[in-house]
């Protein structure tokens, strides 16, 4: 479709007074014109659509007169059926070839009165949009697309209109992998992850389609990327930035692994009130040295729980959170489970300003209730006062943490000023 065509269209539309321009998975929409023949309706009938730009392989588009009356019969036709044809009665619309043509939907209301409601349409010769250019040929538009938008360093995230092999039309943009989009098409209500296939044809002509893979698990954010979504954990946690969890993940695949590199870094985690399970299937991100739900190693690393949850189930055999190498964790509102340990410092510093914590015990002949090491460090780095933790806040099942026995009687983790509280109810010590 050329610009002038368009601009023409916009032109024919602020002549009728339409207004509020927008668009919706490729359509352009517009308020409604209503030609009433001598009579207004109370509640205000109108077309869902004013203004359509029709393209080939475009997924079904219905044309519908809201706020009419149930059981009210609406017809349509079409000005010029070589262009577009649209069901007589249910209003679905096709595409034939480029050109302009107007829909036409009317009814005759209980008193005899007839309504009329028009909406121009272009039809445009194109298979595919890629930012504003449409194209003719898809093989052209997925080329040109893999090229914009699949660099290894991913670019701000840009919207693509592509439209498969299916007719169904597919709103994309980048995700943090070669040969893969991501977006929301309209048949979904949750965002999925597609991944860009070929068939060929014969020996000359290739054809492209998107494969649904899934939905994203983490979105990450900094200055360099903008936002990228990950279709998995596991491809995530590797580069400074904030990383936002976007579902519940009832097993995970793989066990959470930061790690900066030498030079370590700064990297947030922000659960965002969602719930991540590690079971005895969740395999090790980083084989032997992941011994947790969440391992941190060459970072420091803020876990925002916002009510969330970070689980390791008793038969998976790993603590809630370890962390090693002399980096600082910061726990926000999250609560955490792990077998014999939540929080394990093997060397480096943890700060608790909230959330729940306790463990599967582990009973012994020195803790014979088994929860005595629901934190705990390791004992020479501790001694050595390069492995600690500090609790503003937070509750502990069944472990006081202001007298317990994690680095020898009497060990007390609460951050100074701060008091534990017991409620016996619940057996839980909360410190504040």
């Amino acid at each position: 479709m050329s610009m002038n065509i368009l601009e023409d269209l916009i032109k024919k539309c602020e002549k009728a007074s339409l207004s509020n321009r927008g668009g919706a998975g490729g359509y352009i929409t517009t308020s409604s014109v209503i030609q009433e023949n001598g009579k207004s309706l109370a509640d205000n009938p109108r077309l869902n659509y004013e203004s359509l730009r029709l393209y080939k392989g475009m997924g079904t588009v219905k044309l519908k007169v809201l706020n009419v009356p149930e059981g009210t019969v609406v017809n349509f036709v079409s000005s010029n059926t070589t262009i577009a044809t649209i069901g007589a009665t249910s209003g679905s619309i096709s595409f034939k070839k480029a050109g302009e043509c107007v829909l036409t939907a009317s009814f005759t209301d209980e008193d005899g009165v007839e309504y009329r409601f028009d909406c121009p349409t272009v039809c445009s010769g194109a298979v595919a949009m890629v930012a504003d250019t449409e194209y003719t040929d898809i093989n052209d538009a997925v080329e040109m697309a893999m090229k914009r938008y699949m660099p290894l360093i991913p670019l701000q995230p840009s919207v693509i209109y592509y439209f498969n092999d299916t007719t169904e039309v597919v709103q994309v943009r980048t995700v943090y992998s070669n040969a893969k989009f991501y977006g929301r098409p309209p048949a979904f209500t949750e965002e999925h992850a597609y991944e860009v296939r070929e068939k060929r044809v014969d020996s000359e002509t290739k054809e492209y389609y998107l494969v649904d893979v899934g939905t994203p698990e983490v979105e990450f954010t900094n200055a360099k990327t903008g936002a990228v979504s990950y279709l998995n954990l596991s491809d995530a946690f590797s580069t400074a930035g904030t990383y936002r969890i976007l579902k519940d993940i009832p097993e995970m695949s793989h066990t959470l692994y930061c790690d900066l590199g030498l030079t370590g870094g700064d990297m947030v985690i922000d659960l965002d009130g969602h719930h991540l399970v590690a079971t005895k299937n969740t395999k090790k991100k980083h084989g032997s040295f992941s011994i947790a739900c969440l391992d941190v190693s060459r970072a420091n690393v803020v876990v925002n729980g916002n009510g969330g949850s970070l689980t390791a189930t008793e038969d998976s055999d790993l603590y809630g959170i370890h962390k090693k190498y002399s980096y600082t964790v910061t726990l926000n509102d999250v609560s955490v489970i792990g077998a014999t340990h939540a929080v394990y410092a093997e060397d480096g510093f943890y700060i608790i300003n909230g959330g729940r914590f306790e463990v599967y015990p582990w009973p012994s002949e020195k803790d014979p209730a088994g929860y005595g090491y629901t934190l705990n460090c390791l004992d020479a780095k501790y001694q050595a006062g390069t492995a600690n933790i500090a609790v503003n806040a937070g509750s502990f099942f069944r472990f006081n943490p202001g007298d317990c026995i994690a680095e020898g009687d009497h060990t007390s983790f609460v951050a100074e000023g701060k008091t534990v509280t017991y409620d016996e109810a619940t057996e839980t010590y909360t410190v504040a």
